[in-house]
């Protein structure tokens, strides 16, 4: 399982299928809908993407979760207690956690407009 993100919004969907979409994009592998989710409650925040695609599945990360996940001012413990309620993420070290959420941190501040995401 993995997660593909891309710096774009709601009226990117028809590019990002058409795969003629020119943007930032970050493969967060293994991770899941469901590690995400768990994020979320880390973080104090419902990670609830909007449906936009059934087949193939893109989603529209709602701004709270994104504005939240970029305000993270404790990076290494939001890590730890993500790596310890995420069921998927238990195969990897915290300091592995730490690197992805540290790149999504990134992505996030770097993706003004918006962020969809394909979840594999």
């Amino acid at each position: 399982m993995f997660t593909t993100w891309y710096a774009a919004t709601e009226e990117d969907v028809g590019a990002l299928l058409d795969e003629e979409l020119s943007t930032s994009v970050l493969h967060l592998d293994r991770v899941g809908e469901l590690e995400l989710l768990a994020l979320g409650e880390v973080l104090g925040i419902e990670y609830a993407p909007r449906l936009l695609c059934e087949e193939p599945v893109v989603l529209g990360i709602d701004p709270g979760f994104l504005r939240a996940l970029g305000a993270v001012t404790r990076p290494a413990d939001v890590a730890a207690a993500w790596h310890a309620r995420a069921e998927h993420l238990g195969d990897r070290s915290v300091a592995e956690v730490l690197e992805v959420l540290s790149s999504m941190r990134s992505f996030v501040a770097a993706a003004r407009a918006g962020v969809l995401s394909r979840p594999f």
